[in-house]
């Protein structure tokens, strides 16, 4: 009876295992979406950023924006 109960306390436990392993599945592969989704829109930024530059610089700016110091300086 003893090894029975030990058992059935060992299902017990993988079974709640198994389920915090699917639940943490899918959260990482919602944060592993939204991780995605933040690049893509940090090098949309990035792209729009150094057009902007470009523009200015075209425009008769004297100064790029990797140039420019930031106001505190």
């Amino acid at each position: 009876m003893e090894a029975e109960k030990r058992i059935m306390q060992i299902e017990e436990k993988i079974a709640f295992m198994e389920q915090t392993i699917a639940d943490l599945d899918g959260v990482i592969c919602g944060l592993n979406g939204e991780v995605q989704r933040l690049n893509r829109e940090n090098q949309r930024l990035h792209t729009q950023l150094s057009e902007h530059g470009n523009k200015i610089a075209v425009m008769g700016g004297d100064a790029t924006l990797k140039d420019e110091k930031p106001p505190h300086y």
